[in-house]
Formats: structure tokens, sequence, C-alpha cells
């Protein structure tokens, strides 16, 4: 088999392990706010939602309360670009973003998507992604965009790392 077959994968929209969820509810125990990336097999359940049908790259991640939490699980591969931009775009001091990516850092999305960003959890192991007969062939991270609290975002990482991830302030 070679190496490509192995990266290669025919979805694009790979659900939410509960162990990510422990690590936002660590972070922010009241939950998330907003899920710009739903669908109906998630088991993030946040207050709003944009599907995508709804696509959440051209709706604004405005959420009522200051310091709340939008969590991000993009659609992987060609999508990611316009995903760091709009990450770009909507991250601002009431705000914080968690963002679920692969840990591609030889691609110039991944440098859109952590500029600014007040950590990267690079997660150990291989996750399991809801639903996927076997583990992801690569490495994930959380990408923590912080908003007026810090103590959310320090919990996440905190718990991140207490369950062998290496957690670095870009």
């Amino acid at each position: 088999m070679s190496i490509a077959a192995t990266l290669a994968s025919g979805r694009m929209d790979w659900n939410t392990p509960p162990e990510v969820l422990k690590l936002l509810h660590a972070g922010w125990p009241d939950g998330v706010d907003l899920d710009p990336c739903h669908n109906p097999d998630s088991i993030v359940d946040a207050r709003f939602t944009y599907t995508e049908e709804q696509d959440g790259l051209a709706q604004p991640w405005d959420i009522p309360r200051p310091g709340g939490l939008v969590y991000v699980n993009p659609p992987y591969g060609s999508a990611l670009p316009a995903w760091a931009e709009k990450v770009q775009a909507e991250r601002h001091e009431s705000r914080n973003i968690v963002v679920l990516v692969p840990a591609r850092t030889d691609t110039r999305w991944w440098r859109t998507m952590t500029q600014g960003a007040r950590y990267v959890a690079f997660l150990g192991g291989r996750l399991r992604f809801l639903g996927a007969p076997a583990a992801a062939p690569f490495p994930s991270a959380l990408i923590v965009h912080g908003g007026l609290s810090r103590r959310g975002a320090d919990n996440l990482v905190q718990a991140a790392a207490a369950r062998g991830a290496w957690v670095v302030r870009p």
C-alpha cells in the first residue's frame, strides 16, 4: 500500500471524538456556544449550529455570551485554507475559538490558522474520530484562540497536557 493511500479518505467530515469534548468542557464547563461545522451525527451539543447547507463559512460567528466558545471541527482536505481564513476573520478579544485540525505544520493554511493563537495543543497519539473504523492516519492538534478571559484556554490546555498533549505558545 502506498503512503498516499493511507492519507487519503473519501470523507472530509469527521465527527469529534468524546475525548476532545472532555477537553473543551475542561475549559468551558458551560459548553460550546457555536458549532459552525455541525452535522446530524455530531455529538457536539452547541447552543447554536450551522450545518453544511447553512455554510458556516458564510455566516457570522456572533455569539450572545462574551467569553463564550466557538468550536470548529472543519471539513478536512481542500476546504481547510478557507476555514483558516475564516478563523482569522472571526477571532477577536471577546470570542474564544478552538479548532480541531490535522497537525500539518508544513502547510500555508496551518500558518494562517495558528497566527495569533494563544496555544496549540498537539494531541498525543492518533484520534479515533466518532464513527471511524480506525484511528486517523495523521496527528491532530487543537488550536486555541483566546478571548478576554484566559481561564478557559488555560484550563483546556492543562487538561490536554495531563492527557499527553504537547502544548506550545506560537
